[in-house]
């Protein structure tokens, strides 16, 4: 009896020590679980982030391409202008040249 007792005891005990060890390797492996998930979760953001940053710069781009634009514009028109006064300015010098 006693020995059957002994018996049941040590089968008793190596179950629960595979069940610590099953419930051990099951921790480990959320916990494993748990960093994976954290790491992709980082790496999203840190996407979203140069997505977000990507969007900016390529807006700043295209604001500066504006402005150099409607720069080039402005100065092409005061050109024109100055050109149209100097004309002017000529034909007014030749008018009063023949004049005189």
């Amino acid at each position: 009896d006693v020995e059957a007792m002994r018996e049941a005891h040590a089968t008793d005990q190596r179950q629960l020590a595979e069940q610590r060890t099953i419930l051990a390797t099951a921790v480990e492996n959320a916990r494993a679980d748990t960093r994976r998930e954290e790491a992709a979760r980082q790496e999203l953001e840190r996407e979203k982030l140069d997505a977000q940053h990507q969007a900016a710069l390529e807006d700043q781009k295209r604001q500066h391409e504006l402005r150099v634009r409607d720069d080039r514009e402005r100065f092409e028109q005061e050109l024109e202008a100055q050109k149209r006064t100097f004309s002017d300015r000529v034909q007014l010098q030749g008018l009063d040249k023949r004049v005189t």
